[in-house]
């Protein structure tokens, strides 16, 4: 962290307060930033966290307070903000798919009455910005509707670092990043920050927050309750007891904690498959793959970014069409061409991706979580799901009000009741805490466990594979190269699996992980 005789915070955030409606997401907010250092923003889900970066980033008003740059510009609306040069990302990328990740980097700049242009800023510029992030230059025409999340999360940063901000935010940017595209945003934040421009980074994952950040903030309820201006002299379980509200407990915290049944695989295999998946095409490799999952399994699908992790469970549901090969649930032949085909088989789909995929923004909690009862002909009482998940709202409540988390409870307990055979689980934890991730776990344990039935999941969070799966799936391009089971199972196995396509060591000093190669 560097040192300066110049103790007037670069940013000043004082008394800030926010509400929807009967909902108060800011109550009380201090928070303050020098130059030159990344500093953390934490919290859990509900604690205010994006509301704050909207209203740094102008987007959002705040009903009391004040939000000043350098001690002169105050923060009042997105024209202010980008006059004060303070840049972002936000929790849901902020790009349009209708148009090419060129456009999208320079859609501040380019509006005119005549259309959009790329004459207006040379070439150059935008390659560099694009390689710094490690996007493809040969994806720089492509639409962002066709990119995959982790592309687009990365045109997203492209986008804000262009204008070279004084203060830049990156809110749950990594959440959807492997950890070789973390480790080069952790690179670019440092880079930004030795300009002698300020960072705030929201992350949900402890351990980026430890390698990447100087200073810190813990928010909870909508107010301030820790300031830490040295972060190295904080003990993180008093951080994370500070984000809960909880006792600190050393060396106790949510994240530690192992869901997965040490010997559960050992059983499982030698029972018959709930799903078994034979020759499954993945096209854009020209590759085949075959899975099993077998009863009281929660199974991984792990491999570096676009080696066909997502394609399998889209395949599997039908989403992508046929995609030929031989299915079977419970041991019968299924021929699933579309999502209507996987529902009938009792295969159910949930995805991390929520405002794209999963929720019906403007429809209420209750609608929201009917949604699947109604697809499989069932009825189910949102009160005892709402109940069960902790949900603490009103069931008439639009779901675009709530939490990222909290959006996610819904999109996990709609399958309460339902018990499908097999739960298809795409990043099902992305951009929620440390405690609903624990959570969504636990649930998913216990559905596999009271039904007998099984979960294939796929995450951008080798520790997260680690912590619920019995057995693991490696991916490179689109064919399986290798599977880790009981003890295997651990975040760094997966990690060198993933780098080198096999479970030994011998080729690991030859993929490093890290960001620019």
């Amino acid at each position: 962290m560097p040192t300066s005789s110049d103790s007037t915070p670069f940013l000043t955030v004082s008394g800030l307060a926010k509400s929807f409606g009967h909902v108060q997401a800011l109550k009380n907010i201090d928070l303050h930033v020098q130059k030159g250092v990344v500093h953390a923003l934490m919290g859990g889900n509900g604690s205010g966290k994006s509301t704050l970066s909207k209203a740094l980033l102008g987007v959002i008003r705040p009903d009391a307070g004040r939000i000043e740059i350098d001690g002169r510009h105050r923060i009042v609306d997105p024209f202010s903000s980008r006059a004060a040069g303070v840049y972002g990302t936000y929790q849901e990328t902020a790009l349009s798919g209708d148009l090419t990740v060129t456009e999208n980097i320079l859609i501040d700049a380019l509006p005119t009455r005549l259309g959009l242009s790329s004459t207006r800023a040379p070439g150059s510029a935008i390659t560099a910005v694009a390689d710094r992030v490690g996007l493809p230059t040969a994806l720089l025409n492509v639409k962002v509707r066709d990119l995959p999340l982790d592309q687009r999360c990365l045109a997203d940063l492209a986008r804000v670092l262009v204008h070279r901000p004084r203060l830049l935010i990156v809110d749950e940017l990594t959440a959807s990043l492997r950890r070789d595209q973390v480790n080069r945003v952790g690179a670019i934040l440092r880079e930004v920050a030795d300009t002698g421009a300020a960072v705030i980074f929201v992350s949900h994952r402890l351990e980026e927050v430890q390698e990447f950040c100087d200073s810190a903030t813990v928010v909870r309820n909508g107010r301030t309750v820790v300031n830490a201006d040295r972060l190295g002299e904080h003990d993180f379980d008093d951080l994370m007891a500070a984000m809960t509200g909880a006792e600190a407990t050393s060396g106790s915290s949510a994240r530690q904690r192992r869901t997965r049944p040490e010997g559960n695989v050992t059983d499982a295999t030698k029972t018959p498959a709930v799903l078994d998946v034979e020759d499954l095409e993945i096209a854009e490799f020209e590759s085949q793959v075959s899975v099993q999952c077998h009863p009281g399994e929660v199974v991984g699908i792990s491999g570096l970014s676009g080696n066909g992790q997502s394609e399998v469970l889209r395949s599997i549901y039908g989403a992508l069409g046929d995609r030929g090969g031989h299915i079977h649930v419970d041991g019968a032949p299924t021929r699933i061409r579309s999502v209507a085909d996987a529902v009938r088989s009792g295969i159910g789909y949930i995805s991390g991706e929520r405002e794209r995929e999963m929720v019906f923004g403007h429809r209420s909690v209750d609608e929201n979580l009917g949604v699947v009862a109604m697809a499989f002909k069932r009825a189910v009482d949102p009160r005892l799901v709402m109940q069960r998940m902790a949900l603490v709202t009103h069931k008439r409540a639009q779901i675009r009000t709530l939490s990222g988390g909290n959006q996610q409870k819904v999109v996990v307990g709609r399958w309460l009741g339902i018990k499908p055979r097999v739960l298809l689980a795409d990043d099902p934890t992305r951009g929620v805490d440390v405690q609903t991730r624990k959570e969504i776990h636990d649930l998913l344990r216990e559905m596999v466990t009271a039904n007998a039935s099984t979960v294939l999941v796929v995450s951008s969070d080798d520790h997260e594979l680690a912590e619920i799966c019995d057995r693991v799936y490696v991916l490179h391009r689109g064919r399986v190269v290798d599977e880790l089971r009981g003890g295997d199972v651990t975040e760094e196995a997966i990690s060198r699996a993933c780098l080198t396509g096999h479970t030994g060591a011998d080729n690991l000093s030859a993929s490093p992980i890290g960001g620019a190669q």
